[in-house]
């Protein structure tokens, strides 16, 4: 019976720590990256928004590169509805 409690616990930790994280990401406005620009700051700001690596958006975006969705298209509609 300990154990279960025990991993309840845990269980409840972790979903109040992502409840925290994903509330303070949508609270915050996503901005491109004057810093971590390559191109226009797309992979920079969703890192900067996100608080994860820029290099793990980078590859996403790549991969999506060579799939059959529009990726092209979908990257300049955020760089025209983003500010800087």
């Amino acid at each position: 019976m300990s154990f279960f409690l025990i991993k309840i616990s845990s269980i409840k930790k972790i979903v109040i720590y992502l409840y925290s994280r994903v509330k303070t990401i949508m609270n915050k406005q996503y901005k491109r990256s004057k810093t971590n620009r390559f191109i226009f700051g797309i992979c920079g700001g969703l890192a900067e928004h996100t608080n994860t690596d820029v290099k793990l958006w980078r590859i996403i975006f790549i991969l999506l590169i060579m799939s059959p969705f529009p990726i092209g298209l979908l990257y300049l509609l955020i760089t025209i509805t983003t500010t800087d």
